[in-house]
């Protein structure tokens, strides 16, 4: 079974047991799934397309904790990981700027007074 968790600070885990296993790959949140008309799944970066994992059976892969029966499901559930992991992180002073770090996805900067 291959294990893919989402351990923050824009990091993706692959591995062969729960918390990694011998030979954990680390990835960068850029990835995307998408299922054939077979259904399997497949992970690739958004970048340059390199494939990541390939005509997996979905059934096979636990996704933080779920196993998906049904490719589509687990591209859903897997896009959706990916996105929620690039969700804008907001650090805030009390006077003068408000500044804000993001991840690649958006940039805010607020001023109060």
């Amino acid at each position: 079974m291959l294990y893919i968790d989402d351990i923050g600070n824009n990091t993706i885990r692959f591995g062969d047991a729960v918390g990694g296993g011998t030979y954990p790959k680390f990835m960068a949140n850029n990835l995307t799934a998408r299922c054939d008309e077979i259904g399997r799944v497949w992970v690739e970066e958004t970048v340059d397309g390199t494939g990541i994992i390939n005509c997996y059976d979905p059934s096979q892969i636990n996704l933080e904790g779920s196993v998906y029966t049904v490719a589509g499901a687990f591209v859903q559930a897997f896009n959706a990981m990916i996105a929620e992991e690039a969700m804008v992180i907001t650090t805030s002073t009390t006077r003068a700027a408000t500044t804000t770090t993001t991840r690649p996805v958006t940039t805010t900067t607020t001023t109060s007074a």
